[in-house]
Formats: structure tokens, sequence, C-alpha cells
């Protein structure tokens, strides 16, 4: 469910904006397990099916979750797999190929002046956004 609030403040659109892509400019540092997990769920996938499909050992990504190091050839493996590049998947890129973040999502992370987003401010702002797209019409 979308609240609406009023929103007073965003009466220049070019604020909104600037601020708008910052927020997702500033996606939180994310590990390689939790970076696997958000591809996998974009792609409609769950762990288990990634890890059948790679043929690898039926808890592999659980022990990246715990702080494993995966090999560079799971590295690469893994990032062919999901279409993306090593760096995205250690962090080196905040953003994949085939990867828009979206702000509904909510497994998603995302940081406003270097601190996380709450779930309270990501529906505020998902209000807002309803409410500028309304009215932009």
């Amino acid at each position: 469910m979308i609240l609406h609030y009023s929103v007073p403040f965003v009466k220049n659109k070019l604020y909104f904006f600037i601020v708008f892509c910052e927020l997702f400019e500033r996606k939180v540092d994310m590990t390689v397990f939790e970076r696997v997990k958000s591809l996998a769920k974009k792609n409609s996938k769950t762990m288990k099916q990634v890890t059948l499909d790679l043929n690898y050992s039926e808890n592999y990504f659980y022990t990246l979750k715990n702080g494993k190091q995966p090999s560079a050839e799971k590295l690469n493996e893994i990032a062919d797999y999901f279409g993306v590049s090593v760096d995205y998947l250690l962090g080196r890129e905040q953003s994949s190929k085939n990867e828009i973040p979206d702000l509904a999502d909510n497994s998603a992370i995302f940081a406003f002046d270097g601190k996380p987003v709450s779930d309270e401010e990501r529906i505020f702002l998902q209000s807002v956004i309803e409410s500028y797209r309304k009215n932009k019409k």
C-alpha cells in the first residue's frame, strides 16, 4: 500500500530530480552474496535454482553469506550467468548492465546522505514520485 503525502517542499522540479538521482547513485555496499541474491530475485530465480544451474554444491552461496570469498573462477561463472561484470559482484561498480534500481523493490538497499533509507522513507518517496507523475500530466 502506498501512502499519499502532501509534499509542499517539492516545489522545484530540478531540486526533486537532483535528490532523486542522488538517492539512486548512493547504493549501500553489498556483499557478493547479497548481490547474487538480488540478481537472482530480479531474474525470478531462487538461490537453489542458481545453485543447480551453475552446478555448485547445495550450500555454496550460503558459505559466501558467512564470509567466504569466492574464487576468481566462480566469480567469472556467476558474472556470466547473470550477465554482469565481476567488478559489479565485488562492489567495484554500483550498477550492473541489466539492473535498474527500483524504489518499490524492498530487497534493494538505498542510502541518502550516507545514511540508509528506511522503509518509511522509501514509502514516502514512492508517494512523492506518484504525486509528481500524476501532476505532471
